[in-house]
């Protein structure tokens, strides 16, 4: 559904939110631009063919969320905002969200564990202050 997005793009992204929900919510749905995972062309928004649950929660009850769930790190990916980490990682859980680590990182990983549990860095970096 979504990769590399260019400044301007998750600018727009971001912005798009703001109008829609207001800051503090736009803040725990996407990056500001120039904080983006997906402008680091490692992660990837993915989604079914049919459009069902696109970006919301449910994606993780579709056949294609339960596929990536449990095959992502066999290809070196992992779902970066898991479910109940949303005080470390700063964002709701998106379980269509992949972010590619590497297959020995992924692998070394539990499936419920953050990128900043794994190296051990603060919760939730706040890049707004």
């Amino acid at each position: 559904m979504s990769g590399y997005r260019s400044f301007s793009q998750q600018a727009s992204l971001y912005n798009s939110y703001v109008s829609q929900y207001g800051q503090a919510t736009a803040d725990t749905l996407a990056a500001r631009a120039g904080y983006s995972e997906h402008q680091t062309g490692l992660a990837m928004d993915i989604g079914n063919a049919s459009g069902t649950c696109a970006l919301q929660a449910c994606f993780a009850n579709t056949p294609a969320g339960q596929w990536a769930a449990k095959n992502c790190r066999d290809y070196g990916f992992i779902i970066r905002y898991p479910a109940g980490a949303e005080a470390t990682t700063g964002y709701t859980y998106e379980p269509w969200h992949l972010r590619y680590v590497g297959k020995n990182v992924a692998l070394d990983m539990s499936s419920t564990e953050t990128l900043e549990d794994y190296f051990g860095l603060e919760a939730a970096p706040d890049y707004l202050q």
